[in-house]
Formats: C-alpha cells, structure tokens, sequence
C-alpha cells in the first residue's frame, strides 16, 4: 500500500478542495492559505520567481490510488472524481510554481504526494545498526 505524503502544508491543505467532511473543511482552507502565504513570503525573501513544476507531482494514476485510499478511510468526496482533479488542479495551480522555485533554490527535490511502495526509512540506517 501506498502512503500519502505531503512536502508541505500546502499539499495537507489541499483536502479542502476534496470536501468530505464539513467541521474540517474551514480548518483546512485556513491551513491552505497560512501555507501559501508563507510559501510565497518564501519566495520573495530569497528572490525567486515562481517556476513552473518540471513534472506533475500528482498523476491522474496517483490521484485515482489517493481517492482510493481515502475511500478505503471512509472519506468519501462529496463530488465526482473529475471535479475533485479539476479543483486540485486549480489549487495546486495557487503554490506549487513558489515551492518548487524555493525547492530549486535550496536544492531540495519536491516529492509526489504518494510514497513509492517500499519508503526507505533512512532514520533507520545508521552505523550502530
């Protein structure tokens, strides 16, 4: 099984546009906009211009397995699948060109939202074990 993850509250945040459960909805669009506005204070304070994503961080194929997995969670969208691509697609749109030019300026690679099948746990892998 494949895990989500997010590199940020941004991505955390985006559950918003999936609208399932309504007592979090307004906590997690609150998350969403904290994050992008740090996202993009961010951005201005290292002098970087958003830059447009390389790759598509959430496939089609990943976003079914992630609907999937939140199904399995009980989590079910309160709106057809290809609403709920087109409102992450749209919301994603709003911070991922600043993350991923903070991402190139400090020489961090961006993830995808699902975790590979076998996540290394590098925490894991130290001398003394």
């Amino acid at each position: 099984m494949r895990y989500p993850r997010a590199p940020c509250v941004a991505d955390a945040g985006m559950s918003s546009s999936v609208p399932t459960v309504s007592r979090i909805g307004s906590s997690m669009s609150f998350a969403f906009a904290i994050a992008r506005h740090a996202v993009v204070d961010l951005s201005y304070s290292y002098h970087v211009q958003p830059l447009e994503p390389s790759q598509d961080r959430l496939p089609r194929e990943d976003l079914g397995e992630l609907l999937k997995q939140l199904r399995a969670a009980g989590l079910e969208p309160a709106v057809d699948d290809a609403t709920v691509d087109e409102r992450l697609r749209h919301t994603r749109a709003l911070y991922e060109s600043y993350v991923c030019a903070l991402a190139r300026r400090l020489e961090l690679a961006l993830p995808r939202w699902l975790a590979p099948e076998s996540p290394s746990d590098n925490w894991r892998n130290t001398e003394w074990h």
